[in-house]
Formats: structure tokens, C-alpha cells, sequence
């Protein structure tokens, strides 16, 4: 007599659970790194866009502008006007404007400094009074000693020429998201400085 057993079929293996686990905690710290970066990477990228067009605007003001008495109030008021988010004026060091060479470096000590607190109010000629969040710490470059004519006929000594003015931003970036913190780096940001230059616009 002939016995049929039943075979029973052993059952399919699984993954081991543990490596996936493991797996997984490997790689998804990476993975929100990079996520983070991208993001943080992309807040600094537009901060130092707006940083560089308001710097390249703002010259374009004080070419046109001369040797007006207002001109460096007109400047400042272009530059909190132009700073666009994500940047933040509030983060605004300073603003230098400068007389300038033709490599973009100040020339004779001829720069005025404003830095980004108090207050300094101008009244235009229009006897409108403007106000911006700004106080001059460095006098080296007064708007009447700026030349505006071609030949310098009428301009301080040792201005030859139509003045190449120049206007620097220096910007205090801070971190946006956690990614110092997840690669292990110290500090609160980083500086931007953008520098424009423009030679002024002759009024004779």
C-alpha cells in the first residue's frame, strides 16, 4: 500500500526587515541635506541677485545725480527701494559711495559711509523731505566736490575729468533653514558686498 505524503512548499523568503531599516537611516539623513541645501542655496542666490542689481541701480542714480546736494539721500532712498525679498534692508551693514578708478577701487580716500541706523532727513528742491534709515560715519566724498564736467573746468583740484563714481552694498546674509547645523558648520551667515561703478553723466 502506497502512503502519498503531502508536500508542503517552504515558505518564500522576505527581506530582512533590519537591513531596510537600516538602509533607510543611512540614507535619508543625506537626502534631507541635500533637500536643505537646495533650498538654502536658492534663498542666497536671489539675496545676492537683489544685492547686485540694487548696487548697479543704485550707481545709476548717482551718475545722473552729480554733484547735487541731496544726491547721497536720493541713492540710499533708490537702494531700500530696490532690495527685494527674500533680501531684507533691515540686514543692510552699510552703503559706501565712492569716487572710483577704473578697476572699481576708492580713489584718494574720496568715499562717505553710511551705515544702516538712525535716521537723515534732506530737503529737495521741491521742498519735499525725504528721510532715510541712514547715518553718515565716513565724509571723504561730499556731493559738492563731485565733478560732473567734462573738462573739470569748474571742479576741486585734482579732478581732471568727469568722475567715476562708485557705490558698494555690504549685506549681512543669515541662515534660512537648519543647514549649518546638519553639515556642522559655525556661524550666523555670511557677508555679500556688490560693487557698481559708472562714470557720471556730463551736465556741460
Amino acid at each position: 500500500m502506497r502512503i502519498h505524503r503531502r508536500r508542503v512548499d517552504a515558505p518564500a523568503r522576505r527581506p530582512a526587515r533590519g537591513q531596510s531599516l537600516v538602509e533607510f537611516a543611512l540614507v535619508i539623513p543625506i537626502f534631507i541635506t541635500l533637500v536643505v541645501a537646495v533650498c538654502e542655496f536658492a534663498f542666497l542666490f536671489t539675496t545676492y541677485l537683489s544685492a547686485s542689481f540694487t548696487s548697479r541701480d543704485a550707481v545709476q542714480v548717482a551718475a545722473e545725480m552729480g554733484d547735487a546736494y541731496y544726491s547721497d539721500v536720493v541713492i540710499l532712498a533708490r537702494v531700500e527701494m530696490d532690495l527685494a525679498g527674500p533680501a531684507n534692508s533691515n540686514n543692510i551693514q552699510h552703503v559706501d559711495i565712492f569716487w572710483s578708478d577704473s578697476a572699481g577701487n576708492v580713489k584718494g580716500g574720496a568715499l562717505n559711509r553710511w551705515t544702516r541706523t538712525g535716521s537723515t532727513s534732506v530737503t529737495l528742491p521741491d521742498a519735499t523731505v525725504m528721510t532715510v534709515p541712514y547715518t553718515l560715519t565716513t565724509s571723504g566724498y561730499p556731493p559738492e566736490s563731485r565733478c560732473n564736467i567734462l573738462l573739470a573746468t569748474e571742479c576741486d583740484s585734482g579732478h581732471t575729468t568727469l568722475d567715476t563714481i562708485g557705490i558698494t552694498i555690504t549685506y549681512q546674509y543669515g541662515w534660512v533653514t537648519p543647514l549649518p547645523a546638519l553639515i556642522g558648520m559655525s556661524g550666523t551667515g555670511m557677508t555679500i558686498t556688490q560693487t557698481n561703478v559708472m562714470r557720471m553723466e556730463p551736465v556741460k
